[in-house]
């Protein structure tokens, strides 16, 4: 029994949000296979119901953790957009049952453009998503 718990804490289903006032992107993956793919963008919502939405996404897909992008420039200094998120992070924290995190978004956009230049079909807020978990998902391997 002990071996099937600690099985199940090693691997969950993880959502990425790119955060921002106006439009927000989403991924999905999980720890187990250490993959990310894009599930869109949610826009003109407020921060009350992007948080409803983003509830009723996290029951259908079986989400046990939040991941929220962290925007800090390249020097490490923070901006308005990252004081955006850090409350975001926290409101949607203190609604959730599932943790929440912050990790650092860096360059995330600018892969988000790269990818949109080759030619990717998705949007720029939901690959800059994709690119943030699949960082994270990253640094988990490395941790486990």
């Amino acid at each position: 029994m002990e071996l099937v718990i600690l099985i199940y804490n090693l691997f969950m289903k993880v959502l990425a949000l790119d955060y921002g006032t106006k439009r927000t992107g989403l991924a999905l993956g999980d720890t187990e296979a250490g993959l990310a793919f894009p599930r869109g963008v949610i826009s003109g919502l407020g921060d009350q119901e992007l948080i409803n939405r983003l509830i009723d996404i996290i029951k259908r897909e079986g989400v046990e953790q939040v991941v929220v992008g962290e925007p800090t420039g390249l020097s490490g200094q923070d901006s308005s957009q990252t004081l955006s998120s850090r409350t975001f992070s926290d409101k949607l924290g203190q609604t959730l049952s599932v943790p929440v995190v912050l990790y650092d978004e860096r360059l995330t956009s600018r892969q988000a453009d790269l990818a949109q230049n080759q030619g990717s079909r998705y949007e720029r807020d939901e690959l800059a998503a994709l690119f943030l978990l699949q960082s994270y998902l990253d640094s988990y391997q490395i941790k486990k």
